[in-house]
C-alpha cells in the first residue's frame, strides 16, 4: 500500500504538533520555574499541542470531532480512536482548566500535571501509526525533526548584552507599555 495525498498532509500537521510539544517540553526543561512570559508562552504551547494528539487519539465523551476534525480513525485503515484512560482524561481536564478556560486551578504548577505519563501515551500511540504505515511511513517525516530553537540558543548564548536584554524574570530593556 502506498501512502496518499490526505494521509501525507495528516502525518505532516501530526509531525508538527509532536516535535512542538517535545520541543517544548524541552526547552522548558532548560528554562528557571521563574514566573516570565516566555515560559508560559512555551507552557500554553506545550499543552496546546498535548491537548491536540489527545484528540486526535482519543474519544471521550466530552470530546466529539466535528466533521473536518483530523482523527487517528482517519489517518488509515486499521487505526481507531480509543477510550481516553483515565489519567489521560484527568490530565486533559486539568489542562483545560489551566489553559484554555479561565478558572480559579490555572496557578496550580506544572509539575503537578505529569508530562511525562502524556508524553509516555502519546509516544504509544504514535508508534502504532508508524507501525501500521510500515515502509510507507515517511523517513523524513517532521516530527522526527531534531532541530532545536535557534531563538532559544540566541537567548541563552554567551552574547552578555543579549541575555542581559532578556533576563529571565523580567521584561527586556526598555519596557513599553501597550496603549489600546
Amino acid at each position: 500500500m502506498t501512502i496518499c495525498d490526505s494521509e501525507k498532509e495528516m502525518l505532516e500537521h501530526l509531525g508538527y504538533e509532536w516535535w512542538m510539544f517535545q520541543s517544548t517540553w524541552s526547552a522548558l526543561s532548560t528554562l528557571p520555574h521563574e514566573a516570565d512570559f516566555v515560559r508560559n508562552a512555551l507552557l500554553e504551547s506545550l499543552v496546546i499541542h498535548a491537548r491536540g494528539m489527545i484528540e486526535f487519539y482519543y474519544f471521550d465523551r466530552a470530546n466529539t470531532p466535528r466533521p473536518d476534525d483530523w482523527t487517528v480513525d482517519k489517518l488509515r485503515h486499521g487505526l481507531s480512536r480509543q477510550s481516553m484512560p483515565a489519567d489521560v482524561r484527568t490530565w486533559k481536564m486539568e489542562a483545560d482548566k489551566r489553559i484554555a478556560h479561565m478558572t480559579v486551578h490555572r496557578g496550580k504548577p506544572l509539575a503537578e500535571w505529569n508530562v511525562e505519563l502524556i508524553a509516555r501515551h502519546l509516544k504509544a500511540k504514535l508508534k502504532n501509526v508508524k507501525q501500521t504505515f510500515g515502509n510507507d511511513f515517511p523517513a523524513d517525516w517532521s516530527g522526527d525533526d531534531p532541530r532545536a530553537s535557534s531563538l532559544l540558543k540566541q537567548a541563552v548564548s554567551s552574547d552578555t548584552s543579549r541575555a542581559a536584554t532578556l533576563g529571565p524574570t523580567k521584561p527586556a530593556s526598555p519596557h513599553k507599555s501597550l496603549d489600546f
